[in-house]
């Protein structure tokens, strides 16, 4: 990592540390790989038909897109730096275990998709 960089701007700033020290391919491999977590959410939020699975997948959608962006755009200077961690990159607990709950609740949501529920009166 680089050694100039102080502590606390790493965690908001990993894609411009990972560009500097391992290139343009692998920055846009991360994008690549992070845009393709995007649109795969998308593509299962089309294939739901349940309400609140609907629901559940457009708000984790969201949240994970809107970190994704604003951080590349904190990258690329077009948004201003504020404290937003890309998602499974930057360290920290907190982060990872959320982003981690995110995509599972989807992942669960689209397995269960076919499932029919009835409400028995």
């Amino acid at each position: 990592m680089n050694r100039f960089s102080p502590v606390g701007i790493l965690s908001t700033e990993t894609y411009k540390t990972l560009t500097y020290e391992l290139g343009w391919i692998f920055a846009l491999l991360l994008s690549g790989i992070l845009l393709l977590c995007i649109f795969r959410m998308f593509f299962i939020l089309t294939n739901i038909k349940d309400h609140y699975g609907t629901l559940l997948i457009s708000g984790g959608l969201a949240m994970f897109a809107m970190q994704v962006f604003i951080n590349l755009g904190m990258s690329f200077g077009v948004l201003p730096i504020v404290s937003v961690s890309l998602p499974f990159i930057s360290y920290g607990v907190s982060g990872t275990l959320l982003n981690s709950i995110i995509y599972g609740i989807v992942l669960s949501v689209y397995r269960k998709k076919d499932v029919i529920w009835t409400v028995q009166s």
